[in-house]
């Protein structure tokens, strides 16, 4: 699947999920794109009440959790570069 198909219609972050064994994302479209916990030490390390506190930051296209100091982007929910998102939405990659 070319990079370009990955991100034709312009999604944002709607929802988050963090379980003991993934992060999920819900995508505007309806999508949900999953990674391991694992990926992410500090939310491996937090509780669940620290999982569920996350605010959606860049319009939508990144997720912050203020306890855990811990930041995530679209881009590695779908497999691309953080410049594809940022070009599929309109904006400049320096935003």
């Amino acid at each position: 699947m070319a990079t370009e198909s990955v991100v034709s219609q312009p999604v944002t972050i709607a929802q988050v999920r963090v379980n003991d064994e993934h992060i999920t994302v819900v995508t505007t479209d309806g999508r949900e794109h999953s990674v391991p916990l694992a990926w992410s030490l500090l939310l491996s390390a937090a509780t669940p009440e620290q999982r569920a506190n996350y605010e959606l930051q860049e319009f939508g296209t990144a997720i912050h959790w203020p306890d855990v100091d811990e930041d995530l982007g679209l881009a590695t929910f779908l497999g691309v570069d953080e410049d594809v998102v940022y070009d599929a939405l309109g904006f400049d990659s320096a935003h």
